[in-house]
Formats: structure tokens, sequence, C-alpha cells
């Protein structure tokens, strides 16, 4: 009896513990969190919540978007380097079907304290000093973009805070501080110099006009007086 105790213990044994394993045909490993560290060779989700989106101190669901699709991220992200100095940072060439700016809202109902631009913008365009320049290798060091041997236009950062210094900020990255440009409002002043040049135009067609009729009055006396 014994013997026959032992060899039905070991089979429920061996049933017990190589069954799952030798006849599931997928084994689902379920984690809650908060999750263990690790590498995963793919990893998929119908949605994505990182971190305290709605800043309420806690991790829960609410951090969660509830449309299929959608993906929320506290802090910054980083594509193609380990560089997270922007809220966005892009290593490469960027794609879009059709759309190459930013969205932003500009409802008059969501503005206030509206003003329009100073004069005087066309003469701030004109101290403006576009050049062509290559980055160097200092510049790949901070970033660690890609290395490319290619020719872009731009301007100094310096240059240009002397002329429109909301244009321009500094940013930390490691131990130095370094300037970066924001050119977004540029294309608005660029408008305005374009409207103030017109506004010259038409006052120099004035005077021109006014020259033209004072002329031909000169030569109207003068070809009476040769009669």
């Amino acid at each position: 009896m014994g013997r026959l105790f032992k060899c039905t213990l070991l089979s429920f044994f061996v049933l017990v513990v190589f069954a799952p394993v030798v006849f599931a045909e997928d084994i689902t490993i379920t984690t809650y969190y908060p999750s263990p560290y690790g590498s995963y060779g793919s990893l998929f989700t119908d949605k994505l919540g990182v971190g305290d989106n709605n800043n309420d101190g806690s991790f829960t669901s609410a951090d969660v978007p509830t449309i299929t699709g959608y993906a929320w991220i506290k802090g910054n992200v980083s594509i193609g380097t380990t560089t997270t100095t922007y809220k966005l940072t892009l290593n490469g060439q960027p794609g879009a079907n059709g759309y190459t700016n930013w969205t932003n809202y500009s409802d008059q109902r969501l503005k206030e304290d509206i003003k329009g631009l100073e004069n005087g913008i066309i003469d701030r365009v004109m101290k403006l000093k576009p050049s062509t320049f290559k980055y160097n290798d200092k510049y790949y060091e901070i970033t660690g973009y890609s290395k490319e041997d290619k020719k872009l236009c731009g301007f100094v950062a310096q240059e240009l805070q002397g002329v429109f210094p909301e244009m321009v900020t500094e940013r930390q990255i490691g131990k130095e501080s370094y300037l970066d440009t924001n050119l977004t409002n540029l294309q608005i002043y660029l408008v305005k110099a374009i409207q103030e040049q017109q506004d010259i135009i038409k006052a120099q067609q004035l005077e021109v006009d006014e020259l033209k009729v004072r002329l031909d009055k000169l030569e109207g006396k003068q070809a009476q007086a040769e009669k």
C-alpha cells in the first residue's frame, strides 16, 4: 500500500505541476501596478497613461484616457535620442500629411488684452541677419542627435536676441546653458512689416502723383508761353 500511495502521489504531482505547461497553448502573465521594472520585447495597449496626468497626487485609472488610441504622458518625450530637454525632443526628420505647423487656439473668446503691434517693426526686421551654417560637434554631443553634414538656414540666437528678445530663451543642458530660438511669431512680425512697407509705398505714390500734377501744370504754362 505504501508503494501504491507513493506512485499515486508522484503521478498527481507531475499532473499538477507540468500539465499546464505541456497542454497550454498560450501563457498570459498579468501584472498590476506597480509593475516590475524590466525590458519587454513587445508591449501592446489600446490606451496609455504615463504619470500623474490629472495632478491629484495618485496613480489611478483617471490618469489613463478612456478613448481607444489615445495616450496621456506626464513629462517630456524623446524620440530617437535620450535627451529630454523639451516636452517633445525629436532626432530626425518628421513627416506630416499636409500639416507642417502646430495648431493653436485662436478664438477671440479665449483671449484678453488684445492690442495691435506697435509701428516700427520694419526697422527691426531690417536688422535681422539671415545666415547659413552647419552644426558643430558640440551640438551633436549635447543633443545626442544623429550627425549630418548638412547646410542649414537660420539666425544666430545672440544676434536675434538683440532684435526680438522674446524669440530667444536660455536652456540648461548638463552644466551649461545655451540659447535657443522660437520663430513662431516671426511670421506675424513679417506681416506687420509688409503692411508698414505698403503704407510707405502708398505715401510715396501720393507724392509722385502730386509731383506729376505740378509738372503737368508747369509744362502746360511753358507750352502756352512759347506760343
